[in-house]
């Protein structure tokens, strides 16, 4: 994915913001999006620390809520999804929240058999293409780039663990009325 100099970029699900802290040089701003108030306090003081002037901080659950305005170009998220019951739910108003023609950046983990939680509930193991494909389609995304190029490791009772992630490209290329 290319970044632009104007991009108004959001990272949905950012926790602490490490994702977004590394992207921060190359967007015009960034929205540090979550839905733990701890989390943002924590991407707070990273903004702090590092003085920059180009970060907002907005506590929602895309998942239950739509965005109060679309203006980004783009929006990525790393590892979250997979923690989200509701997705059809949460990629509707990620697609809201896009400008036309703005790109969604879905990073996570491919199907797994359960162990990268071990014994913690998750909603979903991962995805397979064909689901994600689904999902993104039946929202109103064009489909664009997918690849499982990268991986987690990961600690699983004493072993470490290669868990491969998959990054998928989505366009927002039209209204999208459910």
């Amino acid at each position: 994915m290319v970044f632009h100099p104007a991009d108004h970029l959001l990272e949905y699900g950012s926790g602490t913001g490490q994702l977004g802290f590394l992207l921060l040089d190359k967007v015009g701003s960034l929205t540090f999006c979550d839905t733990s108030k701890e989390m943002l306090k924590q991407v707070d003081r990273k903004r702090e620390e590092s003085s920059a002037q180009n970060i907002n901080l907005l506590l929602a659950d895309f998942s239950i809520e739509k965005p109060p305005f679309a203006v980004y170009d783009k929006i990525v998220s790393m590892l979250v999804l997979h923690h989200v019951e509701n997705i059809p739910a949460l990629l509707r108003n990620v697609h809201y929240a896009l400008k036309s023609g703005g790109i969604f950046c879905w990073i996570d983990l491919d199907r797994e058999d359960g162990s990268f939680h071990d014994h913690e509930p998750v909603p979903h193991r991962g995805f397979d293409r064909r689901e994600i494909e689904t999902y993104l389609s039946d929202v109103g995304f064009e489909l664009l780039d997918y690849s499982r190029e990268i991986s987690r490791e990961k600690e699983i009772n004493g072993e470490i663990r290669q868990f491969p992630l998959f990054i998928q490209l989505a366009r927002k290329n039209r209204e999208h009325k459910p």
